[in-house]
Parts: C-alpha cells; sequence; structure tokens
C-alpha cells in the first residue's frame, strides 16, 4: 500500500557549536561502552600496562579472563591468575603496550581502556584514535560490504566524524566523549570488520561539514525517510523557497524504496497502548489494571503534524480522559508487543471498523527523517550519484572542509 504525502517545508535555524580544531592531528575520542557497570567480563589479547600504588603490572591473555564487577563501592577484578581491588579512585587506566586489543562483554575493541567513577556510578570507556572509532561505527549505521554502495559509505563516513568531532568539543561526560548506541552513534569496536568501511575512512581522511563560514553543527542522519525528508534545520539561509524544498522531496522519492521499511503497517490494540501508556510514565499501573478489570473505551486523535507531515501531537482519549502525547512520545505509545517503537512519526491512523479494540498505522520511513538517508544515499549511489553529491543533496547549505 502506498502512502503518498506532498509536503512543503519551513526552514529554522540550527544551532552552532564551537568551530572544529585547527590541529592537523589526528584527534581520538573516548566511547562509554558501557555504563552503571555491575558486571562484566575482560579479556587483553595483548599486552596491557596498569599502573597502581603497589605496582606496574603488565596484562594480557596468559592471566586469562577477567569477571568484573562493582557493589558496595569497590571494584574488582578477578581471574585466576590476577586479583585487584579498587576503593578510592577516579580512574582506573589499562594502556596499551604491544598491541592494543582488548574484549569487553564478547566484543573486541583496540585502544585505552578506562573504568571511570563518577559517584555512584561506574562508566567503562574505550579512548582511541578517530579512524579506528569510525571503522567500528559505520558498519553498524549503513549497509557496508557491496562495492556498489562505495559513494553512500563514503557520505556516511564525512557525516559520522562530523558528529564525533561536535562530541569531542561537547562532551557527554567529563570522563567520556560519546555514547556508544543510538543515543549517539552505534559502535562495537571491531565486531564487524569491512575493508570497504576501512578504504573509505582512508580516503576522506580529516573530511567533515561545516557550515559556509567555518562553523561546526551538530548534523543529524536515520535509516530511511520514506521519500519525505525533514531537513530543514540544515537549510541555514532562509530564502530557499518551499517549491525548492518540495522538489528536493520529489526527487527524493524513490531514492530509499529498497529500504525493507520504506512503506510498513502496524496493529495495535487497547491492552497494547495502555502498557505503553504505563511504560511512558502517562498512566499508573493501577489505573491501566481498574481500566482492564472494568472496560475502557480509547478514541486516538492526530491534533498536529509537522510540515514534513510527521506527527508531533497526539490525543490520547480514555472513558473521556484527554491525555496528550508528544513528538518522541508517539513512537513508545505505539510501540510493539517487544516494546520496539514506531519506525517514525510520518503515519496515518485508522480505527478498525470490525474490531472496537485494534487500530491500523499505515507509514513510512523509519527514524526521524533530518539529514542524510542512509538507503537513500545507497539509491542514489547506485544511480551514479558521488559522495560530494550526496552530501550535498542532504546537507543543502554545508559544506565539505577538512579539519585535520
Amino acid at each position: 500500500m502506498l502512502l503518498l504525502i506532498l509536503v512543503v517545508f519551513g526552514c529554522t535555524r540550527q544551532r552552532v557549536f564551537k568551530p572544529p580544531p585547527t590541529t592537523r592531528e589526528t584527534p581520538s575520542i573516548r566511547v562509554a561502552i558501557q555504563e552503571k557497570l555491575h558486571q562484566g567480563k575482560l579479556l587483553f589479547l595483548d599486552e596491557f600496562r596498569l599502573t597502581s600504588e603497589e605496582a606496574d603490572y603488565i596484562l594480557d591473555s596468559r592471566i586469562g579472563e577477567f569477571t568484573v564487577t562493582y557493589q558496595n563501592g569497590k571494584l574488582l577484578f578477578r581471574s585466576e591468575a590476577r586479583w585487584f581491588e579498587f576503593e578510592n579512585f577516579t580512574t582506573i587506566d589499562f594502556l596499551p603496550e604491544k598491541g592494543q586489543r582488548f574484549i569487553w562483554n564478547g566484543i573486541t575493541y583496540e585502544g585505552k581502556l578506562v573504568f571511570a567513577r563518577d559517584g555512584n556510578r561506574i562508566s567503562v570507556i574505550n579512548h582511541l584514535n578517530m579512524p579506528d572509532y569510525l571503522e567500528g561505527v559505520i558498519p553498524h549505521e549503513i549497509p557496508s560490504y557491496t562495492p556498489d554502495y562505495y559513494q553512500a559509505v563514503l557520505s556516511q563516513v564525512v557525516a559520522a566524524r562530523t558528529y564525533a568531532l561536535v562530541m569531542i568539543q561537547n562532551p557527554q561526560s567529563t570522563f567520556f566523549d560519546i555514547y556508544s548506541d543510538t543515543r549517539d552513534q552505534v559502535y562495537r569496536g571491531r565486531e564487524k570488520n569491512s575493508p570497504l568501511v576501512k578504504r573509505a575512512v582512508e580516503e576522506t581522511s580529516g573530511l567533515i561539514l561545516q557550515t559556509p563560514d567555518k562553523k561546526l553543527v551538530r548534523i543529524q542522519y536515520h535509516s530511511t525517510c520514506g521519500g519525505v525528508l525533514d531537513h530543514s534545520a540544515y537549510q541555514l539561509n532562509n530564502t530557499i523557497t518551499a517549491a525548492a524544498i518540495m522538489k528536493d522531496n520529489l526527487d527524493n522519492s524513490v531514492n530509499c524504496i529498497a529500504s525493507p521499511l520504506y512503506r510498513w503497517v502496524r496493529t495495535i490494540t487497547g491492552r497494547n497502548l495502555l502498557t505503553n501508556m504505563v511504560r511512558l510514565g502517562l498512566l499508573g499501573l493501577d489505573r491501566k489494571t481498574d481500566y482492564i478489570e472494568n472496560g475502557y473505551d480509547i478514541t486516538l486523535a492526530i491534533t498536529s503534524r509537522k510540515k514534513s507531515g510527521r506527527v508531533d501531537k497526539l490525543q490520547f482519549i480514555i472513558n473521556g480522559e484527554d491525555i496528550p502525547v508528544r513528538e518522541w512520545q508517539i513512537r513508545t505509545l505505539f510501540a510493539d508487543d517487544s516494546g520496539h517503537p514506531l519506525p517514525s512519526n510520518l503515519f496515518l491512523l485508522k480505527a478498525s471498523r470490525n474490531e472496537n479494540d485494534t487500530f491500523y498505522l499505515v507509514g513510512a520511513g523509519f527514524g526521524h527523517g533530518r539529514g542524510l538517508c542512509q538507503w537513500g544515499a545507497i539509491g542514489q549511489a547506485l544511480r551514479g550519484k558521488s559522495f560530494q553529491d550526496i552530501l550535498k543533496f542532504y546537507y543543502p547549505d554545508l559544506v565539505l572542509s577538512r579539519a585535520y
């Protein structure tokens, strides 16, 4: 079932960050690979140095796998050969000596390993150089093993590097710059190795996106726009016309058609909705139980859409009580039985004619629709577009520049 949406965008200004570094040295980045540590498994494949008050220790695979636990204010490392306990510390640093590979919870990483305490929370941090970081990001963000996709991979590398530099200058924490999940960029060390990605990282070394006056912005990207972009945040010039934006979306309508989520349909019941309202904190568990035991009547009404057609306000009405649901909450409201949120906010909503407790959502795309559409970039690459063309299409008011 096709969902055809023609929209007109408005333009807004993007938040501008500090200028990128002027150094020609390749930057390093601190990535939180786990937060709120309680227990984990650690194995050093190469030689690492641990400096403590008592001595320096060289640790490698011969020491065996450590069980790492944090409890009662103590950080414990235990293997068959070694045992360490730390109580009064800010960071515990494991520094690469010969090689730099270690395994944390089944995933191989490279670089420095740091355990940092912030209050009563322990973060596990991988500190490594930018090229190695990007090689651990790109295969998890875009299909990266098909040579015909190469120009799309190049564009993703530039976008990911730009985002990473923003986070280095605006870190998430005193101890780390960036998360390793969808809060920032998905990073999983050496879990996937792609020669295509390695080549793309090297070929675009130091390339980023900036404003024409050399300012760095927090760009975004997503999986599938469904043919309808929401990229006005990167159109910094307010003179851009609505007709030009409309043309962009008409031109883009077939770019991401190969995506598995270009079009989708989801069915959801009233019980699903009640569960998700509790998950959102918009409904108490006791009230959910009361509704299920005594009956309920749910009405859903879309009250506002963005100019891109994406739903940003919705009314959840149960037994006459009106509860507003907004933006990011909407995707959680329509999560499936497994808790997976709705792919995007670009959808039509219909109540079942035959089942009073059932709703249907007919939608398009996966993600917020802003910036680079990853499947759209692949579509453009298959049509012979260069990575420069792809980036210009998705970030029309940003320019390529070299940060290092």
